[in-house]
């Protein structure tokens, strides 16, 4: 018999097929492609030489040997769940798809090498990376439709749990050679240079002295925003003017080339904060896969500050 036959997942889909009757509505509540269900679904007819399913309309029925499969199979599937629930091994664990909000800039700088090392841990999982929507409507989809969110925004709320991904630090960028012709050696200059920033990370602002503590809370005037970080980067190193209040995650690849430089390098700006947000489950804690993504993700946003601290001469943690 066919190694597939003893898939636990596989029968699972299969069960939910027959309850739903639809291999759409069984992905749904499953959180996968209708494309995976089907093909778990084709392995066990192939491992078992029969087919299980035939479809009339828009809807599937069981097989003579479909419905001698559920009553075999529907008992050991749960029993199976039990004993992997209790001794909390998850070699069986089903596949899941997780749908992930971010910015751009994080989902570039972070994300993508948090996904590529959980991928290698999981490779089951599958993700739904989605950037540029953020904001109430994604919160309101949290838990239903959207697994999780990066946010710089602060929320609380019962039904959510918030960790700290990261806390990084922001800066100034321009090319070199705008440098040289609109030297910068005060934030006060920056009101007469023309600025970029992201949308996220511009408010309340300030610049304080490493040296001597003087502050400047300045009201500047930005001539472009956005909220995708690396289509600000690419407009400094056009040479089209100042990058304000940057992640130092973000443009560490571009100070390390030589594209951009910093500006004030001794004067400090608001640190960056970004947080996970899952929804938690019963009230108590989010999927504890999704639990293990989050630490993912802080482990990557960990590595990648102390290469930055090295590029920009920082001290960890200053």
């Amino acid at each position: 018999m066919s190694s597939a036959t003893y898939d636990l997942f596989s029968w699972k889909c299969f069960l939910l097929v027959c309850k739903f009757g639809s291999v759409r509505q069984a992905a749904q509540a499953l959180r996968l492609e209708p494309s995976t269900v089907s093909r778990r679904i084709s392995n066990l007819s192939d491992a078992l030489g029969t087919p299980l399913f035939e479809q009339r309309g828009r809807l599937l029925y069981l097989t003579e040997e479909g419905k001698r499969a559920q009553r075999n199979f529907a008992p050991l599937v749960q029993s199976m769940e039990t004993v992997l629930a209790l001794t909390g091994d998850e070699t069986f664990a089903p596949v899941h798809r997780i749908h992930l909000v971010a910015p751009s800039g994080y989902t570039m700088a972070i994300v993508r090498h948090a996904v590529s090392v959980f991928q290698k841990i999981y490779p089951d999982t599958q993700f739904w990376l989605e950037t540029g929507r953020y904001g109430d409507e994604s919160f309101e989809s949290l838990g239903n439709g959207i697994d999780l969110i990066l946010s710089t925004i602060a929320r609380e709320n019962a039904f959510f749990e918030r960790r700290v991904i990261s806390k990084h630090r922001t800066f100034c960028f321009a090319s070199p050679h705008y440098l040289r012709s609109y030297p910068v050696s005060h934030p006060r200059d920056l009101f007469r240079r023309r600025l970029g920033g992201n949308t996220q990370f511009i408010t309340n602002q300030y610049f304080e002295n490493c040296a001597t503590r003087e502050r400047a809370d300045l009201p500047l005037d930005f001539q472009v925003m956005s909220d995708n970080t690396y289509v600000l980067l690419e407009w400094a190193v056009a040479g089209h003017g100042i990058l304000v209040g940057c992640p130092y995650t973000t443009g560490i690849d571009y100070v390390r080339e030589g594209k951009l430089a910093v500006v004030l390098p001794h004067w400090r700006m608001r640190d960056n904060f970004v947080y996970a947000y899952a929804a938690k489950r019963d009230l108590a804690a989010p999927d504890k896969l999704l639990g293990l993504f989050m630490d993912r993700l802080k482990i990557a946003s960990d590595t990648l500050e102390a290469a930055a601290d090295q590029v920009f001469g920082l001290r960890s943690g200053e």
